[in-house]
């Protein structure tokens, strides 16, 4: 239904550090963080727009195998509820309270921070990097 508009979306703003087309092919690079770092292993991102349709079964004949799997849902924003803590902050670009707190949630202790700050400091389209605190403590939902 609006998959190719997300997958557009994403395109768009999950900026990454250096982007090559090459035969038809889309290869994002991020320093290792999301995608994979030159001379690793590579990931391939299978979307129901891929050509050919079969792809996942010819790189699995190939020795390829799945690791993770991403799921997109959507929601009508004038069907959500009220959030119950009303303490947040939104900012146009992410500081380093907001990268911290990002990868303290999201458990990435990687050491991507640099990486993530350049990565979303890329979005070139309005955005808004949202706070959502209880006890003046930064909280997933």
């Amino acid at each position: 239904m609006y998959s190719k508009l997300i997958e557009q979306l994403l395109m768009n703003n999950w900026q990454t550090l250096s982007t090559l087309f090459y035969g038809g092919w889309v290869l994002r690079f991020a320093d290792g963080y999301t995608f994979t770092k030159p001379h690793q292993h590579t990931v391939f991102k299978i979307t129901p727009h891929t050509s050919p349709a079969n792809l996942d079964q010819i790189l699995e004949q190939k020795g390829y195998s799945v690791k993770n799997k991403s799921n997109v849902q959507t929601l009508k924003l004038d069907s959500i509820k009220q959030p119950e803590l009303h303490s947040f902050q939104i900012a146009e670009k992410p500081d380093a309270e907001w990268i911290e707190n990002f990868c303290r949630l999201n458990e990435d202790s990687t050491g991507h921070k640099n990486t993530i700050l350049q990565l979303l400091s890329n979005i070139k389209t309005k955005a808004g990097f949202i706070s959502l605190y209880h006890d003046n403590q930064a909280v997933p939902e």
